[in-house]
């Protein structure tokens, strides 16, 4: 059977291994924190850099749909006087 001596110093060296292990378990808690702020950083910075690419189409996007919109109307105007012109003509005959 081991001494009362024997048994404490045995507790003391499992201690100090716990300690170191909190130690460690703590630096790496820190340096897993370190890298989620950076990946999350990263992440924002490409989301946001998507975002503006998104919004420069959406802006040629909708330019390109105002400028078909004023055609479709320039020629739907056109046909009317067309047709109006038509029975007009066809009335004063």
């Amino acid at each position: 059977m081991s001494t009362v001596e024997e048994r404490l110093a045995s507790l003391e060296a499992r201690m100090d291994t716990m300690a170191d292990l909190r130690n460690l378990i703590t630096d790496l808690r820190g340096d897993m924190n370190r890298q989620f702020t950076e990946l999350r950083t990263d992440m924002n910075r490409r989301f946001e850099a998507l975002d503006q690419k998104g919004d420069r189409h959406f802006i040629v996007l909708n330019e390109k749909i105002d400028r078909h919109f004023t055609w479709l109307a320039g020629i739907q105007v056109a046909l009317l006087l067309g047709v109006v012109g038509a029975l007009v003509g066809a009335y004063f005959r």
